[in-house]
């Protein structure tokens, strides 16, 4: 019992000490000694993985892809980054960000969503919640995150996040630009704003690139 209490007592230490929120889908694999990265790994997607969230009407992605956790390629994208002198402690596996270029997302359903026909974009009737550490990192680590509203943080709960080294990347998809999608976190979700009428939808999601996309079609039942 003596050892389960010391145990309970480092984690609500650590917790506290890095502001966490709950964690759903990054796992603490365990502290790590002082690192000159905050981000533990990269990921160079080429798919996802995806499933359907019923009570918060949204989509859970989770990228898939090239991971690179040492060695040569994770030395080039810290200093691509800036992510060369963090020099703090870090939990292992619990920064995880996408390399990829994204310049925007998209979204087309094979059947009419509500006002808009089937094989138009519904980009507006779809918001992205996720995270990214990018403009933190840039800014020297000293920007700590900020802008987060209750909204915000209502639809971000069933993400791993700290509200100081993340800044939150939410919006409708139409309003999603290059500088809005940087180092973003592996796992994210699209929420749907609305319900369509027409219940049975084939969603096409297109993570678009200057050259190429990442690129899957997800059978949604509303």
């Amino acid at each position: 019992m003596k050892a389960i209490k010391t145990l309970g007592i480092c984690i609500v230490c650590l917790s506290a000490m890095l502001s966490c929120k709950r964690i759903i889908d990054n796992g603490i694999d365990g502290l790590q000694g002082e690192s000159p990265n905050l981000i533990t790994m990269y990921i160079t997607a080429n798919s996802f993985e995806y499933e359907e969230i019923d009570e918060i009407n949204a989509l859970r992605i989770k990228f898939t892809g090239k991971q690179y956790g040492t060695g040569t390629l994770f030395a080039e994208y810290a200093v691509k980054y800036g992510d060369t002198h963090y020099n703090s402690p870090v939990l292992q596996s619990s920064y995880v960000s996408v390399t990829n270029d994204f310049i925007g997302i998209s979204a087309i359903s094979d059947a009419d969503f509500n006002d808009i026909p089937a094989g138009q974009p519904i980009d507006s009737k779809i918001r992205i919640c996720a995270t990214s550490p990018y403009k933190f990192i840039a800014s020297g680590y000293k920007d700590e995150a900020a802008e987060w509203t209750q909204e915000m943080v209502d639809n971000h709960k069933y993400i791993w996040y700290d509200e100081i080294h993340n800044h939150p990347v939410y919006g409708f998809l139409d309003e999603m630009g290059k500088e809005d999608l940087i180092l973003l976190d592996r796992t994210i979700y699209l929420k749907f704003s609305e319900i369509p009428e027409i219940k049975s939808h084939n969603i096409t999601v297109s993570f678009l690139m200057e050259n190429g996309k990442v690129e899957r079609t997800i059978p949604v039942q509303f």
